[in-house]
């Protein structure tokens, strides 16, 4: 009765989601019946002995994209909803960063960025930040609008605040908390500041009465799974009081995280004690055009704040709780922070910043090639260190499972290599990255040209980093 079942047998690419089809699918498949049922979401019985269907606290059976399987298939609903929130998200941010005097050639790359973060990747099929951060731009857009005094603008805010709820789990809710702690800061650039942060104030709180209905119940099932001892997360590290070192280390790598292992071979980035998981990547170009954005004077406090409190909370004991999660925080910062420097640096400063992106790269890419020469002569040794990683004591040697680890070693090993595939291609849009930013300052690009090479740079670049999910 599940919707992925195969009868024939099938080779598992990617080993680091389970949750997908032992939770996610079930609960939509559970949905869909209901809904055929009895025309409303209602008793699970594979839950808890049994339990409201949306009473949950990482579900979301009122969003948008779940009502489509009341009238489509499973996988067409499923399919259109994801789609739908991917481009929800990319136009939505487009239009926020047009509505604060960012040009069409700096808004766009940012937009597919932020459509294509890596963040929306991972979990695609949960839809934790997704199916509530495609709204945010959106709330932010309505909120520029509504300085002109517009009501409508007022309902809209509204409207795409509560449909943003509705589509978080209830960890993201804290996350769309810092979003409007960091619009409160700075009163979303309104001259009366006291006004304007009560006016966020009451958006959210007319939110959560309005969301009422799915948020109480989801609320009720935590303290109810709190208090059966069944806690997730923990105040501290796991990994000891070194892992905020060796995180805020391999946050540095996320430019260009492409040599630490994808999904089908093995995670590197546990050698900082991260995770896979929890890489953001939002392309070379947007991720720098970011950082440089956020030091500038001109920055909006809020951006600041969103950047500032995701990243401390993910380097805190607070990460126990929150998980690297709370970095989507982050992408949406760094992300408006980019467009507003690339639209309002000078010239002189987008040629200096371009000249240390091909010098960066430049450098970068011949140590690696180098360094990729001497790791050659050494490839057994290592591939056999990579295996005794997995399996310290040998204990799989000669059996499938050995085989399995053996290959995903080797594939480890070429993923280091700058001549692999993704790399090559991906360093190189580097560098085209650099070269359009640098025609652009010398006037040799028109804006539009800029934009679109740019975007589809942007675009390249994420969907390699999918392309290993």
């Amino acid at each position: 009765c599940l919707p992925w079942a195969a009868g024939e047998k099938i080779e598992v690419k990617n080993h680091f989601i389970s949750d997908c089809v032992t939770q996610v699918l079930p609960f939509r498949k559970t949905g869909e019946e209901s809904f055929q049922e009895s025309g409303y979401l209602g008793w699970d019985d594979r839950s808890l002995g049994g339990s409201a269907q949306y009473a949950n606290t990482t579900w979301y059976g009122y969003d948008w994209t779940f009502q489509l399987h009341r009238f489509l298939e499973f996988w067409p609903a499923w399919h259109l909803g994801l789609w739908g929130q991917f481009l929800l998200a990319g136009l939505g941010l487009y239009f926020y960063l047009r509505s604060i005097s960012c040009p069409f050639w700096a808004a766009l790359p940012c937009a597919v960025a932020y459509m294509w973060n890596s963040h929306f990747i991972h979990w695609m099929y949960h839809r934790h930040g997704l199916g509530g951060f495609c709204w945010i731009p959106w709330f932010l857009y309505f909120l520029e609008w509504w300085k002109s005094g517009s009501r409508c603008a007022f309902w809209a805010a509204l409207a795409s605040l509560c449909l943003c709820v509705i589509g978080l789990s209830l960890q993201y809710h804290a996350f769309l908390g810092i979003v409007l702690l960091g619009i409160m800061a700075d009163g979303n650039g309104a001259k009366d500041l006291t006004r304007a942060r009560w006016r966020i104030f009451w958006l959210a709180v007319l939110a959560v009465l309005f969301t009422g209905f799915m948020t109480l119940p989801c609320v009720q099932a935590f303290f109810e799974n709190q208090n059966s001892s069944n806690n997730r997360g923990i105040w501290g590290y796991e990994e000891g009081w070194g892992q905020p070192l060796r995180n805020a280390i391999s946050y540095l790598f996320y430019v260009f995280p492409f040599p630490l292992g994808q999904t089908n071979a093995l995670d590197g980035w546990k050698l900082f004690q991260n995770n896979l998981f929890d890489v953001i990547y939002i392309g070379s170009i947007p991720l720098v055009a970011g950082v440089l954005g956020l030091s500038t004077k001109k920055c909006p406090a809020r951006f600041r704040v969103w950047c500032l409190v995701s990243v401390v909370l993910s380097l805190s004991p607070m990460v126990g709780f929150l998980y690297r999660r709370v970095l989507i925080v982050f992408v949406l910062g760094a992300l408006c922070a980019a467009g507003l420097w690339l639209a309002q640096a000078s010239p002189e400063s987008l040629k200096k910043a371009a000249r240390r992106i091909l010098f960066a790269a430049g450098i970068g890419s011949l140590v690696w090639f180098l360094g990729s020469l001497l790791l050659l002569q050494q490839k057994d040794f290592l591939v056999e260190k990579f295996y005794l990683l997995m399996d310290p004591a040998g204990s799989f040697i000669g059996t499938k499972e050995g085989q399995w680890i053996q290959a995903r070693s080797e594939r480890f090993f070429e993923d280091l290599l700058p001549w692999n595939w993704r790399n090559c291609l991906a360093m190189s849009l580097f560098f085209a990255g650099g070269l359009v930013l640098w025609g652009h300052a010398k006037q040799k690009l028109p804006q539009a040209a800029t934009g679109v090479l740019l975007a589809g740079i942007v675009a390249a670049e994420t969907a390699i980093y999918a392309s290993g999910w």
